[in-house]
């Protein structure tokens, strides 16, 4: 991993972009390479750890079935819209923000997935992140950036 490769994947990142990382050449590494070479990948790659990360071969056609299987994953997890039921009582479920209370989370959009979370305090970037994580384990967005955009309500629903 070179510093283009972290800042391309940041540009991509910034535009909201579905990204999937695929290390090349593997044919030239041992087998008992490929766990080093996966873990050094997703050390370099920590900011954009919601990306998929597949092994290739373009040379010798090694996972390249399963980079084109996972890009139509990572397409349709762009498009994918969150079970709304789930979605509704998500507040419920999680740890409240120190001093506020989340009243209510919506998608508001896909391509990238887009919510809004409308809380009674404004919410810190770690709680914000703490809800991707959290949205990420109900709903999957494998390869995809979750955009939250809050909304400050002073009632108390």
């Amino acid at each position: 991993v070179v510093h283009e490769d972290c800042h391309i994947a940041s540009l991509l990142l910034s535009k909201a972009k579905g990204i999937i990382i695929a290390p090349n050449k593997i044919d030239l590494l041992n087998k008992q390479d490929y766990r080093k070479i996966l873990h050094s990948t997703i050390e370099s790659f920590r900011f954009v750890d919601f990306a998929p990360v597949v092994l290739i071969s373009a040379k010798q056609n090694i996972g390249i079935d399963r980079l084109l299987q996972v890009i139509i994953d990572v397409y349709s997890e762009l498009n994918k819209k969150a079970n709304t039921k789930t979605l509704k009582d998500l507040p419920d479920s999680l740890k409240p923000p120190p001093n506020g209370r989340i009243l209510k989370i919506t998608q508001t959009d896909t391509n990238p997935p887009r919510f809004r979370v409308q809380t009674t305090i404004q919410l810190r970037e770690n709680y914000i992140q703490y809800l991707r994580n959290t949205i990420r384990n109900y709903f999957g967005f494998s390869g995809v950036p979750i955009i939250i955009k809050t909304e400050l309500t002073r009632r108390n629903k």
